[in-house]
């Protein structure tokens, strides 16, 4: 997230920053002409082609797709979204620094649905959140990431897991306790980075961090299952991702992030760009994001910190920070 002095325009690539001013003129000109939508998202498309990963076509995807804005207006500060496992149409969601430590269940549309207060943890700065396996291999865990660092002068960070709960939408959307969450403590090998995507390996139940960095390079640092609740682990520097280098990258720094329920895509997005990974099943996580990705479309947000597949990776959500964001769905054609 973005605080106090860091609140401010994204950083752009030399050269792009022209680019993206024009891009938001013209969709400024075209609302004037059709049915106002909210002033803070609106859709872009990718490339019509994309160059083919690893020999792989590129999935395509469209163009993007408005299908509600949240409901609640406590809701301005939305960093991560998951899709649910067990509730079909559900999306969990976070909010980051400075709220409470409370998981959000919401439909695509925006409706609130459920809010779970987790006891017994805390939430510094929780940037994002992940649906995946945990200990007990045939149940879905909801992970919280505490990993947002702006001063980088963190020496450890937590992550919060918890089964995923149900959710009964006939007790109304009034908050409820939720208990038996456990707090997993990391650290990198090499220093405090700020961080703000956090994925789980459907396939290994590894958990990995991507970290944020204005500089175009993100450290991707791998936390090996099972993740032990009784020590702080040293995550394995695994690998990077040179953001700048990536087809229509214009900021560079990586807000979100989640991998497909079968563990065959990869998805990773900026403030401004979204791209994806095809990964086969007998490859790692590390080895498909270093090769080159396919581009993928994403709406123009006011400060967009959250993307999630859906449950059957047949498309992906997006949506950002402020009060009463819109959620756009990105369908597979």
């Amino acid at each position: 997230a973005l605080r106090g002095e860091d609140r401010r325009a994204v950083h752009l690539r030399p050269g792009r920053a022209a680019a993206l001013v024009s891009l938001a003129t013209a969709l400024a000109i075209a609302a004037c002409s059709r049915e106002a939508v909210a002033p803070e998202t609106s859709a872009t498309s990718a490339p019509e082609t994309a160059p083919p990963a690893a020999g792989d076509t590129c999935p395509r995807f469209s163009s993007g797709e408005r299908v509600g804005k949240v409901a609640d207006p406590g809701l301005a500060e939305i960093s991560g979204l998951a899709a649910s496992r067990t509730d079909a149409g559900v999306l969990w969601a976070q909010e980051d620094s400075g709220s409470p430590a409370d998981l959000v269940a919401i439909r695509p549309d925006g409706t609130l649905v459920r809010t779970f207060h987790l006891t017994g943890v805390s939430a510094r700065d929780w940037e994002d959140v992940a649906v995946g396996p945990g200990p007990e291999r045939s149940v879905a865990y909801v992970y919280l990431a505490d990993i947002g660092d702006n001063l980088d002068d963190q020496r450890a960070f937590h992550v919060v897991r918890v089964r995923e709960p149900s959710v009964d939408s006939s007790t109304g959307a009034k908050a409820t306790d939720l208990r038996g969450a456990v707090t997993l403590t990391g650290r990198y090998p090499d220093g405090s980075h700020n961080a703000e995507t956090l994925l789980t390996d459907p396939l290994t139940g590894d958990l990995f961090v991507v970290t944020k960095s204005d500089k175009g390079r993100s450290g991707v640092y791998r936390w090996p299952a099972p993740q032990r609740e009784e020590a702080t682990t040293t995550l394995e520097a695994a690998g990077s991702i040179d953001v700048g280098s990536l087809d229509g990258a214009i900021d560079v720094r990586v807000t979100a992030g989640d991998i497909s329920p079968d563990g065959s895509m990869i998805l990773l997005r900026t403030y401004t760009n979204a791209w994806v990974w095809h990964r086969d099943t007998a490859e790692t996580v590390v080895d498909a994001l270093a090769r080159p990705p396919c581009t993928a479309p994403l709406a123009l947000e006011q400060q967009g910190e959250a993307i999630a597949w859906d449950a059957t990776g047949d498309g992906y959500y997006s949506t950002t920070e402020g009060s009463r964001p819109a959620i756009m769905r990105y369908s597979r054609e």
